[in-house]
């Protein structure tokens, strides 16, 4: 669940760091809540103020989404 933790870090304090790395997280978690909160993360930051997102999915893991 830490990797999950990277990305509500990002959507929950845009500016706590300016690049983000999250291997394999587990969005399928909670009904998928982490993918609905990207959708309004998404609308809703400064373009000005873009912090980098790096998300990997490793093959072996099958289902994710």
């Amino acid at each position: 669940m830490g990797r999950l933790f990277v990305l509500y870090a990002l959507f929950e304090n845009v500016n706590l760091f300016q690049t983000y790395l999250a291997k394999s997280p587990s969005v399928w978690w909670n009904g998928r809540e982490t993918l609905q909160d990207a959708d309004k993360w998404i609308t809703a930051i400064d373009q000005k103020r873009k912090p980098a997102l790096f998300m990997a999915v490793e093959t072996e893991e099958g289902f994710i989404l």
